[in-house]
């Protein structure tokens, strides 16, 4: 293995993989869409409808299975095998953990679970809706849509925070959002979009990736700041925060760890050790007192203790 490492301003990272940890998924030949975790448990959301409950030791305690056939919602072709067959995927979804409750949000629905996979509510929105990703600020719960962007649950009805009816982009794909304070941050996908239609629109890649910063002035969350990240061909990324930072993942193998004015404070790319991963951080530390990572690589979920220090000026990390 060749590593180039290229560095503005020192900084230091100590990774620690947990050996007692390894979750092998390869039973699973579908997409996980989303990570969460808590308190050493951690929570996996699958395109095909299943979210799998694993406890601090690596165990799967459950799986439920979210029965994607009962919503109405039109089968998705796909090539198994060599054959052409239907089956019931999700395109989009996310989760959110709040008061020991895990959120899950797909369609127009979010669920409420507790740790073991019991289910406590459904919420069951009268719109129509493709949820993204779901989030509790202050008590509410926001829903992400693919398309038309950021809602507040009022009930089993929405009401729009961003964009403002009428400022939709043909063409935009909000896929993740993340807050640190009093400050949202949307992740989002714009492809290069094309009118087929009166009100008909294709959109194609290459899609360009970026993160939208919403700030709060008195209660409407406003537009303050647009960081664009560069083309991608894959709306499949993660998107959490750590410490006031944002950590996205970009394409195959990139990550970026971002401040809070959306500034790029460290670049990773390593493709020999990263394959479009999946991560979450655990808000709990471990008895040496070190942060806990979860990364969803190659279809293994892996814990790792880690120590982070960031540079003061952008950092470059690359592996080939």
């Amino acid at each position: 293995m060749f590593i180039l490492i290229s560095i503005t301003f020192t900084f230091s990272v100590s990774l620690e993989f947990d050996k007692s940890f390894i979750v092998n998924l390869l039973d699973n030949e579908s997409e996980i869409l989303d990570i969460a975790s808590q308190n050493g448990n951690v929570y996996l959301l699958s395109e095909n409808g299943l979210v799998y409950f694993i406890d601090s030791k690596g165990k799967i305690n459950n799986i439920i299975d979210l029965e994607l056939e009962s919503y109405g919602k039109v089968p998705v072709k796909i090539i198994y095998n060599g054959e052409e067959i239907e089956k019931y995927l999700l395109t989009a979804g996310g989760m959110d953990i709040y008061d020991d409750s895990l959120y899950v949000a797909f369609y127009n629905i979010v669920k409420v679970f507790n740790s073991e996979g019991e289910i406590l509510n459904t919420i069951t929105l009268n719109n129509d809706l493709s949820i993204s990703n779901v989030k509790i600020i202050d008590s509410k719960i926001f829903v992400l849509d693919q398309i038309k962007g950021l809602f507040k649950v009022k009930g089993d009805t929405i009401e729009r925070v961003f964009p403002e009816l009428g400022q939709e982009s043909p063409g935009m794909n909000y896929t993740n959002i993340e807050v640190i304070g009093d400050t949202i941050y949307l992740g989002y996908m714009y492809g290069k979009t094309e009118q087929v239609g009166p009100k008909a629109y294709a959109t194609s890649e290459p899609f360009v990736q970026g993160v939208y910063k919403l700030s709060n002035k008195d209660g409407k969350y406003m537009e303050e700041e647009n960081k664009e990240l560069g083309e991608n061909a894959v709306i499949n990324e993660s998107f959490v925060t750590f410490e006031n930072h944002l950590i996205l993942s970009k394409g195959e193998a990139e990550i970026f760890v971002l401040d809070e004015d959306l500034n790029i404070r460290l670049y990773i790319n390593s493709p020999n050790l990263l394959y479009y991963p999946k991560f979450a951080f655990d808000e709990n530390v471990n008895a040496d007192g070190k942060n806990i990572l979860y990364i969803y690589n190659h279809r293994d979920l892996k814990r790792y203790f880690f120590e982070f220090s960031l540079p003061q000026k952008i950092c470059k990390w690359e592996t080939f």
